[in-house]
């Protein structure tokens, strides 16, 4: 049965202000696909134009992904 929390290839929920726990839960099992979940919770940290090449490097190489 399709509601309006279901996720269907190339649709994203959309929070309409109703069911936040539902939402939360789809959005979170979306970023755990996507592999951006940690880079979500955590959140990110841009090294700046004045970044070493070793630490450009060393960025990107963590969040890289296994591909």
């Amino acid at each position: 049965m399709a509601g309006s929390s279901s996720i269907t290839q190339g649709s994203l929920p959309i929070f309409d202000g109703k069911l936040f726990d539902d939402w939360k839960v789809n959005m979170l099992a979306v970023f755990g696909f996507q592999d951006v979940f940690e880079v979500v919770i955590i959140g990110f940290q841009d090294p700046g134009k004045n970044a070493t090449e070793e630490q450009k490097l060393a960025l990107k190489q963590k969040f890289s992904t296994n591909v």
